[in-house]
């Protein structure tokens, strides 16, 4: 049997390797080093037994500070527990948090106008600084140091490494090893504001408690935590502690009552002193003409105002309700509209898109629109196009101002029969996305049909005589190809075209349709129109291929040629 070794020899302790000296027992673990020599054979196999049993306790409580599964770290552990060594391995590492949301509350309180708060957080990567204002809010990136670049001692393999800073040193110079840490963590800091507190983010591994100590060693009780989580989160709950300076509202524009000029204003949403989950509700308006794309921008209520946040939306027409979340200073979210994207802009970027003046749509008014139904096959389709288009764009624009009708006519004279009903839709007023509906249903067109002339004068008649007299300003749109048959035959043989078998007269019909604007589109434009067109399209007579819709809304008097820049909502309805 060979002698006993002297512990005064002996380097490390075989089970966690810290250096053994001449203790009696291992500073760190408490394995028995040595003890006085006694007389008698040794129990070699029971002291081994009992080193290896002490060494997979080791092992065990870094595995339990790594995770909930032994099995993750067994290529690292000396030897295989069993369920009991493993239980008992987790309740030994069990570690209290120290939590970080009062330490990072108070260090915010405490900051200077102007100053930064450096917040550290150590974890299995490194150490990450994040600077943080008075108002909770991070400022720039975020400053990192790998524990490699600190410690190139420390393995490259990820899995070892955290077995390392776990607690699992064995094979490395302890000693050694934290006084490295002492001196890079020391000048990293110098790095660093004044003002800093330090955040562990691995309870319980022996490295990073360690550099979280140093990174604040004259205001240990109050500068550090022991908590894992998610800065942001946790500045987002600080945040909402800490009350706003000055009062938030929304950047709306206004409309003088006696005029068309425009100007900027803040609707209030929250009040100097309000905290985190005050809640605020607005309605604004989308006028009709304006363009659909706006910013819903909250700023502070002081002079000059700043800009807290800005997004995107593209709001219906009409009132659109806003709700405002506040999360703390400097923090507003919108929760409704929906769809809403970050809007880069600054506060002047913002207003310099509000217009000077703007003169809105009427109020109300009446569409009555008389369509051609029969004809050049491309020109009835491209006439229904044309009006269901107009009607699409009045639903989405003025759906609220503008009430319209659709009437239709046929041909007085088909197969050699003649035809007295020829006007079709009762021609009551709708919205407009209904009088698509109405459009839709009326007849298809139907051939042969007579070239010179269609019964539009029955069209008016029908108008001025089953239409009650207007409560809004009225407007008449024709869409046609063919003028109505004379009141009376042209013997003269150049316009070979019958009479109206019902004895309409149009012009007749017309002075009675209470119409204050006429617009006529109308298949090809004459060089030299016809009186019926010069009356229909007094205010406007349109080529049929050369119209489009807004171009149509606006000839009508119902919405601007172009939508109107807005770069912000209106406070009130038009």
């Amino acid at each position: 049997m060979s002698e006993p070794r002297d512990p005064r020899e002996a380097d490390r302790c075989p089970v966690c390797g810290w250096p053994a000296g001449a203790d009696a027992r291992c500073r760190d673990c408490g394995w028995t080093l040595h003890t006085p020599w006694r007389l008698g054979r040794g129990d070699e196999s029971g002291f081994q037994a009992r080193l290896d049993a002490a060494r997979l306790e080791a092992d065990l409580r870094v595995a339990a500070r790594l995770g909930d599964d032994w099995r993750d770290t067994a290529p690292l552990l000396r030897g295989v527990p069993d369920d009991a060594a493993w239980a008992e391995a987790r309740r030994a590492v069990s570690v209290p948090v120290r939590p970080a949301r009062p330490v990072l509350a108070r260090a915010v309180a405490d900051l200077a106008g102007g100053a930064r708060l450096a917040v550290v957080e150590v974890s299995a990567e490194g150490l990450t600084a994040t600077l943080v204002d008075d108002l909770a809010r991070t400022d720039g990136p975020p400053r990192t140091r790998s524990w490699n670049e600190m410690l190139p001692m420390l393995s490259a393999d990820p899995a070892v490494r955290a077995f390392q800073l776990a607690g699992g040193e064995r094979e490395l110079d302890r000693p050694a090893l934290e006084l490295a840490l002492v001196a890079a963590v020391t000048a990293w800091a110098r790095t660093l504001p004044p003002d800093r507190i330090a955040i562990c983010r691995v309870p319980g591994w022996p490295l990073p408690e360690l550099a979280t100590r140093l990174l604040a060693p004259r205001h240990l009780a109050t500068a550090t935590a022991v908590e894992p989580g998610e800065l942001a989160a946790l500045l987002t709950e600080v945040a909402a502690t800490r009350p706003i300076r000055t009062g938030y509202g929304l950047l709306v524009a206004r409309l003088e009552p006696k005029g068309s000029r425009v100007t900027a204003a803040l609707h209030p949403l929250f009040d100097a002193g309000a905290r985190g989950g005050a809640m605020a509700e607005v309605t604004v308006y989308r006028a009709p003409g304006m363009s659909p794309a706006t910013t819903l921008a909250v700023c502070t209520v002081e002079q000059p105002p700043r800009l807290v946040a800005a997004w995107r939306a593209t709001p219906r027409t009409g009132p659109v309700q806003v709700r405002a979340v506040l999360d703390g200073p400097e923090r507003v979210r919108l929760t409704v509209p929906s769809g809403l994207d970050p809007d880069p802009q600054n506060l002047s970027g913002i207003l310099e898109g509000l217009p000077k003046r703007f003169v809105a749509p009427p109020r109300r008014m009446e569409l009555f629109c008389l369509l051609e139904l029969n004809g050049p096959a491309r020109a009835v389709r491209r006439r229904r196009e044309l009006l269901d288009g107009l009607l699409d764009l009045l639903a989405s624009e003025v759906a609220e101002r503008v009430d319209a009708a659709v009437l239709g006519y046929s041909d007085h004279s088909f197969r050699g029969r003649t035809i007295i009903d020829v006007v079709h839709g009762g021609g009551a007023l709708e919205r407009p996305a209904a009088t698509r509906s109405s459009l839709k249903r009326l007849p298809e067109p139907v051939e042969p049909f007579t070239a010179g002339a269609a019964p539009l004068e029955d069209a008016l008649t029908a108008l001025a005589s089953t239409v009650p007299p207007p409560r809004a300003p009225r407007v008449l749109l024709t869409v046609a190809g063919r003028p109505p048959h004379p009141l009376v035959a042209d013997r003269s043989g150049r316009r070979p075209v019958d009479v109206c078998p019902s004895r309409h007269d149009w012009s007749k019909a017309l002075a009675r349709t209470h119409t204050g604007r006429r617009v006529a589109v109308v298949d090809e434009v004459p060089e030299t129109p016809a009186s019926v067109w010069r009356a229909l399209g007094e205010h406007a007579l349109l080529g049929l291929d050369g119209t489009e819709p807004r171009a149509l809304a606006a000839a009508l008097g119902l919405l601007p040629s172009a939508p109107v820049r807005f770069s912000v909502p209106l406070a009130h309805p038009l």
